[in-house]
């Protein structure tokens, strides 16, 4: 039995969900209002001694609004579910309800279906198990469910433009659409289930498992969710989405799994733009056409910890696997790769031969949901500098973190970035930054700081000197930011340090 409290200061709607509430059952599971009260407070003095498991609540209330009930609920109950109810169509107070944990967001006035599906995945989340919920489950147990036709398919959004995911209310909130999306047409369609433990990349990742009586009629179901899936993220929320799909199945084999299969299927998109992609048992098995890769140079230049011709070696071999338009190619292609590189950790640490084979599977699993050639070559890139560190550390930082250092000092005067310097000594910024935290005791931007303000303060006992040209001469382009920086690192500001000193 679901238990319900409402909560909202209107006392028709608080009359108008009861009703609607009393007619309705979900999934054979029977409701019962075990309350209705006007305002938050009296609500949380009366879930003291109540058996409530699901809330609906508004937003806006005298006193203590809905979602600084729902925090506090949170904390005092965390098994209860909240669905929450606005006037408001606005995604401020949606990513804040999100945030909250609140299980559904739903807009006055309330749709009876809506509030039916809210119901039901408010139950999937809760203590009570629904007899025939079967819209999430692990990965290991859709493989090994009973039914004839079974598919894994990986979906994700293309290109997570930062102004349009920013309209939309940024990447939390894209994620949660994501799921209620599918949720949505899974209430519609059954025989669709969220397989919520399957590695991802980041939470806008989707893993889904189709499951039916046929080969005909899980044809139709993965055909049917695909077009409706892609078609409303491409037309109302202007974002494209691509879907990988596995090669059909009924029962576990020896054969790569059917999550691996999708997010291969996926990694096309990489080659060819956005779409459904299935993966072809038959050309992986052949193989697809081979070509001998050379690796002595490669080797070579990750024995000296060379970071500049490691990036140059690795580069040539994704342009050569790019070129060829073969998705197989290129995944092959790294694997190899990553395992050569890995052997020699192996050699260097007297790790198991184990060691190579599970960090290369795990690193594959993350590089094939991708979006694009510019994201693969930085993780790649970025992979094999920490493997060059691993491996010599010393002779890496003497490669790059002096070289960098010696950059940074010699251009003082000029205004440059993170990004600038990166280039500068050919890595990523992502790894310089990485770099100077874990060997330096600092951050990039703490680094520049302590030289610039020690010049700074050389400059500042020479006689004459103006304060706006100390500035420039430090490359700060602003006098009064130069002058915030230097009391925040000194503790006086400029002038005054300029007095004491001379």
């Amino acid at each position: 039995m679901m238990k319900v409290l409402i909560v909202d200061d209107e006392q028709e709607i608080r009359e108008g969900l009861q009703d609607m509430l009393g007619a309705m059952t979900v999934d054979d599971v029977g409701i019962e209002v075990v309350g209705s009260v006007y305002d938050a407070i009296v609500a949380l003095d009366f879930l003291e001694g109540s058996e409530a498991n699901i809330i609906i609540t508004d937003i806006r209330m005298p006193g203590i609004d809905g979602l600084g009930m729902a925090e506090t609920i949170r904390h005092r109950y965390p098994s209860i579910q909240i669905i929450v109810l606005s006037g408001y169509g606005d995604f401020a107070y949606m990513q804040r309800a999100l945030r909250l944990g609140t299980i559904d967001y739903l807009l006055k006035p309330v749709d009876e279906k809506e509030l039916e599906r809210a119901l039901l995945r408010a139950a999937a989340h809760s203590n009570h198990k629904l007899r025939t919920n079967r819209k999430n489950m692990p990965i290991t147990v859709f493989e090994e469910m009973d039914a004839s036709c079974k598919f894994v398919l990986a979906a994700d959004i293309d290109t997570m433009e930062e102004a349009r995911v920013r309209e939309l209310g940024g990447v939390q909130l894209v994620s949660w659409l994501m799921v209620k999306v599918f949720e949505e047409i899974a209430d519609e369609f059954g025989h669709l289930c969220y397989l919520a433990d399957a590695v991802r990349l980041d939470n806008v990742n989707l893993i889904i498992g189709v499951f039916a009586d046929s080969q005909e009629a899980g044809e139709r179901i993965a055909g049917e969710f695909t077009e409706r899936f892609t078609a409303f993220w491409r037309n109302s929320m202007k974002l494209p989405v691509s879907i990988g799909m596995s090669a059909s199945f009924s029962h576990a084999s020896t054969d790569a799994s059917p999550y691996f299969q999708a997010c291969r299927a996926l990694f096309a998109r990489l080659l060819h733009g956005t779409g459904i992609y299935r993966y072809d048992e038959d050309k992986e098995r052949a193989g697809g056409e081979r070509t001998k890769t050379e690796w002595h140079a490669l080797l070579a230049a990750l024995e000296t910890a060379n970071e500049a011709a490691l990036e140059t070696e690795a580069s040539k071999r994704l342009d050569a696997w790019l070129e060829r338009g073969d998705a197989g190619s290129l995944v092959r292609g790294v694997e190899a790769m990553f395992l050569m590189m890995y052997e020699r950790m192996e050699e260097r640490q007297s790790a198991s031969s184990m060691f190579r084979a599970q960090k290369t599977a795990d690193l594959i699993l993350k590089l094939i949901w991708v979006r694009n050639e510019v994201e693969l070559r930085q993780r790649v890139l970025d992979q094999i500098n920490r493997i060059a560190e691993e491996i010599s550390p010393e002779k890496l930082e003497g490669h790059v973190l002096v070289a960098a250092k010696t950059y940074i000092r010699s251009h003082l005067t000029a205004s440059f970035t993170l990004a600038d310097v990166a280039g500068a000594v050919y890595v990523s910024p992502h790894y310089l930054s990485h770099l100077f935290r874990e060997r330096s005791d600092m951050t990039f931007l703490e680094y520049v700081t302590a030289l610039r303000m020690e010049e700074a303060k050389q400059r500042l006992r020479e006689p004459g000197v103006k304060i706006y040209e100390v500035a420039e001469q430090v490359g700060y382009k602003s006098w009064k930011h130069f002058s915030r920086v230097f009391k925040d690192f000194t503790g006086i500001g400029p002038a005054d340090y300029r007095r004491d000193a001379t």
